[in-house]
């Protein structure tokens, strides 16, 4: 997943119909956009079949903010939650009684 951290980074998805966009906590940017976070790596590739480009922001810098007005689907990664239509909050943890 791309670490988009300029508005000008984002013209090279003008061909999306729709944008998927983690903003992730300090510490998170990396994992995800190195393709280190499973759940992220095997959900990509099924938004792009559908032509929803996926990125990564840095949680809180002014692209995250202004990205946050606009209508995509955002996944808010780390202890800020934010609660509106179009965004989902999650944070790794784990999952008991699952092992």
């Amino acid at each position: 997943m791309k670490h988009v951290t300029l508005a000008g980074d984002l013209k090279e998805f003008v061909t999306a119909t729709k944008l998927f966009v983690v903003h992730a906590q300090e510490g998170w940017v990396d994992t995800v956009a190195e393709g280190k976070f499973d759940f992220f790596t095997r959900l990509t590739p099924h938004l792009a079949a559908q032509g929803v480009a996926s990125v990564v922001v840095n949680l809180g810098s002014p692209l995250s903010e202004a990205m946050l007005n606009q209508n995509h689907v955002h996944v808010i990664l780390g202890d800020r939650p934010q609660y509106r239509p179009n965004v989902m909050h999650a944070t790794p943890a784990y999952i008991w009684g699952f092992w």
